[in-house]
């Protein structure tokens, strides 16, 4: 089985068809889905920057960048929503979208949010 372990619903991974195309093309069984832009199709590709800094921990740096644009851009104010599209997606598609579930550490309400998120999706 081939699980495509990362990938953020945007670009070509926005909407179900796409996704499900995406994966058949590249013969991947399924692939683990995180929220990504709200409404958006833009794809984003980053450089190999750990094949050119290979030595030092970078993605701690690239981690604290991307934490950073988030938060100027407002970006985290629509995972909430995010991580519900991310769901519906999933259950739309027979087991080859593992839906993976962002949490925002900085919403004060996160762990509740968390559990009563659980409790909803199991439910449905």
């Amino acid at each position: 089985m081939i699980i495509d372990a990362h990938a953020h619903a945007c670009g070509e991974y926005y909407d179900h068809d796409s996704i499900i195309r995406v994966l058949d093309e590249n013969m991947t069984d399924r692939v683990v889905l995180c929220p990504g832009e709200i409404n958006s199709r833009k794809s984003y590709g980053l450089p190999m920057i750990s094949e050119r800094f290979p030595q030092k921990d970078i993605m701690f740096a690239v981690n604290r960048i991307i934490g950073f644009v988030t938060k100027m851009t407002g970006a985290a104010k629509h995972i909430d929503e995010q991580n519900a599209y991310v769901y519906e997606l999933s259950q739309m598609s027979s087991g080859r979208i593992i839906q993976s579930y962002w949490i925002n550490p900085l919403d004060r309400n996160c762990l509740s949010k968390l559990e009563e998120t659980i409790r909803l999706m199991a439910l449905s």
